[in-house]
């Protein structure tokens, strides 16, 4: 049973080697110079660790995200939803996750998840959010 246990942590851990990659584009920005940055960051964990969320903004889905990896994003402001698929416990189906924020010019937002039995998703302030973002691989959406 011990050898079954190691060889899963092992499998998992190597599996949370995948990198993050994009779906498609993100809708254009309206005007950029009243634009907010939103940091979407994905806690690293080896629960769920070989897994990819997609993430979808305003319903469109843009990235699939790994463990450890966080990505910015320029969107206009107002109010917008981002949602994580993922796949429910083993594997019977799809769930998702929405979170809805409010954009305001030249702010800077930070949308934490991670993962449990469900995926959590959470805003956080400038501070926390900065200091993930530093602990976590960035992601560039304009170079995938």
């Amino acid at each position: 049973m011990l050898r079954v246990l190691v060889l899963l942590m092992t499998v998992a851990t190597l599996a949370g080697c995948a990198t993050s990659i994009k779906l498609s584009s993100l809708p254009k920005v309206e005007d950029s110079s009243t634009a907010c940055d939103v940091y979407i960051v994905r806690k690293s964990s080896l629960l769920g660790a070989g897994l990819r969320y997609k993430t979808a903004l305003d319903q469109q889905d843009f990235m699939s995200i790994a463990s450890g990896h966080y990505t910015n994003i320029k969107v206009d402001c107002g109010s917008h939803i981002i949602t994580v698929k993922y796949p429910r416990q083993m594997f019977a189906g799809t769930a998702e996750a929405p979170l809805e924020f409010e954009c305001t010019p030249n702010k800077k937002i930070y949308i934490l998840m991670w993962p449990a039995v469900e995926v959590g998703l959470a805003v956080l302030s400038e501070e926390e959010g900065e200091k993930l973002v530093q602990e976590s691989k960035h992601f560039d959406m304009g170079k995938n």
